[in-house]
């Protein structure tokens, strides 16, 4: 009986996951957007955090006009700490250069969190958002995040103009 039960719970999970082929996709996205930024001369780590680092990403409602999977993206202004650079310069070199570019350009918006980059949906399975976090390190927790404090960052925010301090890569080293 256990067995079945099993079988089941495993059938259902699968079928919430994302695909490997998904899985490879996303990775190309923010890598290429990593590439991109670097090609524009803005020094950053690109790299996932979040559901996609901790193998939980869930398929999102096909039914739904926003079937988009949401993959949460670093993007670590190397070089900087939080008290080198205010956050709005730090995002706006990044936005600025998704916002400007012929690829990036007309996917990208942005919020007070991050910039967005969607990138089409791909028939049943979706397409993807990449929510580009742009953060400084923030290896003492100085901003509140003490958990796995080395892993420590401040993300930049606007309107206010400030850092919030996250430790997602902490978090997800935690979760595994």
């Amino acid at each position: 009986m256990a067995n079945g039960i099993e079988d089941v719970l495993s059938r259902g999970a699968s079928s919430l996951d994302i695909t490997p082929t998904m899985f490879k996709e996303a990775t190309s996205h923010y890598k290429a957007v990593g590439e991109f930024l670097g090609n524009n001369g803005i020094e950053a780590d690109v790299s996932p955090c979040g559901s996609i680092l901790t193998g939980t990403v869930v398929r999102p409602y096909s039914e739904n006009d926003d079937a988009y999977f949401d993959i949460d993206v670093l993007v670590d202004r190397t070089g900087h700490l939080s008290r080198s650079i205010p956050p709005s310069e730090a995002r706006r070199q990044v936005e600025h250069a998704l916002l400007n570019s012929d690829r990036y350009g007309e996917m990208t918006t942005t919020c007070r969190e991050c910039e967005t980059v969607e990138f089409v949906a791909n028939g049943i399975e979706g397409g993807f958002r990449l929510d580009l976090n742009t953060c400084v390190k923030d290896p003492n927790g100085s901003l509140g995040a003490s958990t796995h404090a080395v892993k420590s960052v401040a993300i930049a925010w606007k309107d206010p103009d400030e850092w919030h301090g996250s430790n997602p890569r902490g978090l997800c080293e935690w979760f595994i």
